[in-house]
């Protein structure tokens, strides 16, 4: 809806929480709203293939599912009670928050934005842009994800009844909180983190970033525990050329950073590790 003048309006954006511990999320929609033009728009991504890529084990389907459920909320509220209400009293964020109140689920309200604009719709799309899909293309499509080079690493875990050992911790140095879905520490002993890295990127250049990115965390994260123990299961790119090439670079990378107690384990070494961890459970002290 387009207008003459200027008016106020007010927007929220719809963030997915993958996790509560890291603060991790990643925003999924925009509502907003003009109260003198009646406008109310809300926008959300039409694909979660990105979203999925920066957190694997996202359950789409029920997020696509939810995300529908509230722009039909918003159509019906804009065709049938918008111009009834008291213009005055509305937000976006008191609307979003009849939407969707605010409470511990994955789905969370950001804070309140706003301003003036001659053209509701046209600034809609364009927030979204800046807050949604802007944000998206800085993170990578993969063609395989971390989660995916786990797998083999999980299958010979459970086939040696020793996967149920494994358990979730948060390290945490200051503001910087990061959470491994699959750790061990025996009795006494220092804690083992089990890490997979997917390297199986679309563009060189992302391979290389992601080694030095995970080089950076696991120096910061030594101040927390320097004496863990951590476990980089590695999964190679199916390209060749210049993808090799930057995994060479990459693994060096995590190599020669760090020190302390490390070990990268590529992934076709999926059954020796598992047998490695099998006899370290079993003859751990108190088992």
């Amino acid at each position: 809806m387009k207008t003459s003048a200027k008016t106020p309006f007010s927007y929220v954006a719809l963030r997915y929480v993958h996790d509560v511990f890291t603060r991790e999320f990643v925003n999924v929609a925009i509502l907003l709203y003009s109260p003198q033009t009646r406008f109310l728009g809300f926008k959300r991504l039409p694909s979660l293939e990105r979203v999925k890529g920066m957190f694997p084990g996202l359950r789409s389907d029920s997020l696509r599912d939810l995300l529908r459920f509230l722009e039909s909320r918003t159509d019906a509220l804009r065709e049938n009670a918008v111009g009834s209400l008291d213009r005055s009293l509305l937000s976006a964020e008191s609307i979003g928050k009849s939407l969707l109140p605010t409470d511990d689920s994955a789905l969370q309200w950001s804070t309140a934005g706003g301003g003036i604009t001659q053209d509701p719709q046209q600034t809609l799309n364009e927030v979204f842009e800046r807050l949604v899909t802007h944000h998206l293309r800085a993170h990578p499509p993969v063609r395989r994800e971390d989660g995916d080079v786990w797998k083999p690493f999980e299958r010979e875990l459970r086939q040696r009844d020793v996967l149920y050992r494994l358990q979730d911790k948060v390290l945490t140095v200051g503001e910087l909180h990061h959470r491994f879905e699959n750790t061990w520490q025996p009795p006494g002993g220092y804690l083992r983190l089990f890490q997979p890295l997917s390297f199986d990127l679309l563009e060189p250049s992302n391979i290389v970033e992601k080694a030095v990115h995970w080089a950076a965390l696991i120096h910061q994260l030594r101040k927390a525990d320097p004496e863990f123990f951590i476990y980089l299961l590695v999964g190679r790119p199916s390209g060749t050329g210049l993808s090799s090439r930057a995994f060479q670079q990459a693994y060096e990378t995590l190599s020669e950073h760090n020190g302390g107690r490390k070990e990268l384990v590529p992934e076709e070494d999926a059954p020796r590790f598992g047998a490695q961890v099998e006899r370290e459970i079993n003859t751990a002290p108190n088992n």
